[in-house]
């Protein structure tokens, strides 16, 4: 991805900087993750193939969360463009290279996209979904053998964990959302009483 320090730019105040660091990041953790899931996938007959169902929820709920931040990224240029007093110091080369960085970040997220969901990949993912639902039955099968209680705590101990992952990825991909509305609009409102000012 194209990188830009920022210089001036960020100092004065640029919203285009609040943003671009937070989504490499993020696009950064979905290629790491993507990386992984590429590898188990490729492997053959991995033990890790298990992984395979919850890593493409994970990477599709990092791609959906950066995707956001891409849009996000558009309404700093947006602004920019709209208040070129403000920014006159961001020329139209600048500008265009903006637009540029975020294209390719769409491009990059899309096709990270495409490639977990192809046909191939859907049932290779319910081949595994299908492998796990068989190895529940066999703990079912041992649990059989457990006491009452034994069977209710070993339960309660599975269930408690997933509901763990599954509430700290809906926390993080939230949080971040939640951050980046929440700078988006302080930009927005700093940008337009600056304008009001300067109409005066």
């Amino acid at each position: 991805m194209m990188k830009k320090e920022p210089s001036m730019a960020a100092a004065s105040g640029d919203p285009f900087y609040v943003f671009k660091d937070e989504l490499e990041s993020k696009v950064s953790a979905v290629n790491q993750k993507h990386a992984k899931w590429r590898a188990i996938l490729d492997a053959k007959d991995s033990p890790a193939a298990k992984e395979l169902p919850a890593l493409t929820h994970q990477i599709e709920s990092a791609v959906s969360t950066a995707e956001k931040s891409v849009k996000f990224l558009e309404e700093t240029i947006v602004m920019v463009e709209a208040n070129r007093t403000k920014f006159e110091h961001i020329d139209a080369a600048e500008i265009a290279s903006r637009k540029a960085f975020v294209a390719t970040t769409r491009k990059e997220l899309q096709a990270v996209s495409a490639e977990i969901s192809t046909d191939a990949v859907k049932t290779r993912i319910r081949k595994e979904e299908r492998k796990l639902m068989q190895s529940a039955k066999s703990s079912t099968s041992f649990r059989s053998n457990l006491t009452g209680q034994e069977r209710n705590e070993h339960f309660l101990e599975e269930e408690t964990q997933r509901q763990q992952q599954i509430m700290q990825e809906q926390d993080q991909s939230l949080a971040g959302l939640h951050s980046d509305i929440t700078r988006l609009h302080g930009v927005t409102v700093e940008i337009s009483s600056e304008v009001k000012s300067q109409n005066k």
